[in-house]
């Protein structure tokens, strides 16, 4: 430790009547097997974060008591610097030889933000004589599944356009805050359309959901624009989670074939005689009912 130490001696018990003092400046120069960096919290969910410290001390396990030079963090999962930050950033020098930098969460495509971010701490002292490198403590962070977010979760239709006659599959993913994928099942979905109709949500366990959007006789003629709405009900760890998805999707429905079992025949009189004559009303219809009001072809009457 930096300071004044005070010699003595004594021979056969006896104190010989000298002392002499030794003045040490500071530490001796930081090394990288015996600093130490940490984190705060060993494992965090994706709506957390965890402060990491480096703690720069000599050979003797002492304190550095200055900034020495730039001190990078990188982590293998998540970032440095606030949501979606970098993987590696220049640590703050907080005091007595101590860096920080917080490691949050990220958004990821191919890890869904989850995984064991590895920490690492690199060195590129100031003085020359101070050897840089990789500091020997390589903490690891376990980083889990956050809460799911209804802003962020998304209501898709595959395809967007569709007849009476056909349907279009409506899919539910919930995601974290950041974006990435809810891969568990956190809660319930339910589905709405403002026309055709939809059967029951699928719950596929993974933080997907599915349903079949079908035609109806809603709309004009069945026809129209349908907008697909949903609301979550979490349970579990996500059950403070309750309320209307952001996002919705739309699937334009347009007219269905003529349904031969729909079609009607009507005359414009019950009875004629010969001498008259009654005109005769042929109503294309589709299978839920709805009048076809597009030319689909040649009628012939028998």
């Amino acid at each position: 430790m930096a300071g004044t130490n005070t010699i003595t001696a004594s021979v056969n018990g006896t104190t010989i009547d000298i002392e002499l003092e030794v003045e040490i400046d500071e530490p001796a120069a930081p090394d990288l097997i015996v600093s130490t960096l940490t984190s705060a919290e060993s494992s965090i969910t994706t709506d957390q974060n965890t402060l990491v410290t480096l703690q720069l001390k000599d050979q003797f396990g002492n304190p550095r008591t200055t900034d020495d030079g730039t001190m990078t963090f990188s982590t293998t999962v998540g970032g440095f610097g606030g949501n979606n930050g970098d993987a590696s950033v220049s640590a703050d020098y907080v005091s007595d030889g101590r860096y920080e930098a917080t490691l949050f969460a990220s958004y990821d495509a191919n890890t869904h933000g989850v995984g064991d971010a590895s920490i690492t701490a690199e060195a590129d002292f100031t003085n020359e004589s101070h050897a840089d490198g990789t500091f020997g403590d390589n903490p690891v962070v376990t980083i889990t599944e956050g809460l799911p977010n209804l802003a962020q979760s998304t209501i898709t239709a595959d395809p967007v356009t569709m007849t009476t006659d056909e349907t279009s599959t409506i899919t539910v993913q919930m995601k974290d805050h950041l974006g990435n994928h809810i891969q568990h099942d956190r809660g319930a979905v339910a589905l709405s359309a403002t026309i055709g109709s939809l059967n029951d949500v699928t719950n596929n366990e993974d933080g997907t959901y599915n349903a079949t959007l079908s035609g109806d006789t809603r709309g004009v003629n069945g026809t129209g624009t349908a907008t697909i709405t949903g609301t979550f009900t979490g349970t579990g760890t996500a059950d403070s989670i309750d309320g209307n998805l952001t996002d919705e999707a739309d699937v334009e429905i347009t007219e269905g074939a003529p349904a031969l079992a729909q079609i009607e025949i009507s005359t414009e009189h019950s009875t004629i005689t010969a001498d008259e004559s009654t005109t005769v009303t042929v109503q294309l219809k589709d299978q839920f009912g709805n009048l076809i009001v597009n030319d689909r072809g040649p009628v012939t009457c028998l």
